[in-house]
């Protein structure tokens, strides 16, 4: 009898975390997760979750800056079944509040940064739980919640046609529209950029791309995490550190769009990216 290892999102970290757990996941403002550092987390928050009332079909949102916290929160939802609703940073209180409402969020995780945005209409928008990466005042602290949990025990496999993600539009002609993408899109959309770009353990990737969009989180981020290699991430696009970045950690890939690298080539002294495959 052939035994197909379960394809869900929750699972790919603690694969890869069991093939090769001392390699560097993640690298953001000079600290380094490995893999086992990461799937650590990321079963110490799911646990936090479930016993916030997070099971499966559950909706947990973030908002803020890029961050490995960001993929922590993803990783951490969906090994509980639930859905993970990445929002944009740049929207307003009233915009944030319809997608919220709209998605339906249960538990809003959030920087230090865009706590502000949130709090006058978390509550309007049904949101029952507010977690915020460093200490803000009438937000639960991220840190110590992981910190006093003890990893997930059970984790949920859900199948490929469950929901994994809702991603949703930029609302140009409308209002946003959420994006139900099943763990199944994400696996073989991986198995495609696979074989398209063929990543591997040794490949680094620069991600300054926002996470909250489809192309920051899913061109290069997830298949170099699926395939064991490390991102180097920042809050956001800057072409100074971006250049800097690129020899510094020896960057294999990037994604960005053409204005991103327009920019690149205006920073005074700067030089072509000489790292192979660095680009779109």
């Amino acid at each position: 009898m052939t035994v197909t290892p379960p394809m869900d999102l929750g699972s790919w970290i603690s694969r890869r975390a069991a093939a090769t757990p001392t390699l560097p996941a993640i690298t953001f403002g000079g600290s380094t997760l490995t893999y086992r550092d990461l799937a650590g987390r990321v079963d110490r928050f799911a646990a936090e979750l479930a016993a916030g009332g997070i099971g499966a079909g559950d909706r947990v949102g973030y908002v803020g800056l890029n961050h490995p916290d960001f993929l922590v929160t993803l990783f951490a939802t969906a090994r509980l079944g639930g859905i993970f609703v990445p929002l944009n940073n740049r929207l307003t209180a009233a915009e944030l509040e319809f997608i919220l409402a709209d998605a339906g969020v249960h538990t809003l995780v959030a920087d230090a940064e865009h706590t502000a945005a949130v709090d006058p209409v978390r509550a309007n928008a049904g949101v029952r739980r507010a977690i915020a990466l460093t200490p803000v005042e009438g937000w639960e602290s991220l840190e110590d919640l992981i910190t006093a949990r003890e990893p997930l025990a059970e984790p949920v496999f859900p199948g490929a046609d469950e929901v994994a993600v809702i991603m949703y539009t930029s609302g140009t002609t409308g209002r946003p529209k959420g994006a139900m993408l099943t763990h199944g899109n994400l696996f073989w959309n991986n198995v495609g950029s696979m074989l398209a770009f063929d990543p591997s353990q040794d490949d680094v990737t620069l991600v300054c791309a926002p996470l909250f969009h489809i192309g920051g989180l899913n061109v290069t981020t997830l298949i170099t995490l699926q395939k064991g290699g490390h991102v180097v991430l920042m809050p956001g696009f800057d072409p100074s550190g971006v250049l800097r970045l690129i020899p510094e950690h020896r960057v294999t890939t990037m994604f960005g769009v053409p204005a991103m690298f327009l920019f690149m080539t205006q920073v005074p002294d700067s030089r072509p990216p000489t790292s192979p495959a660095c680009g779109t």
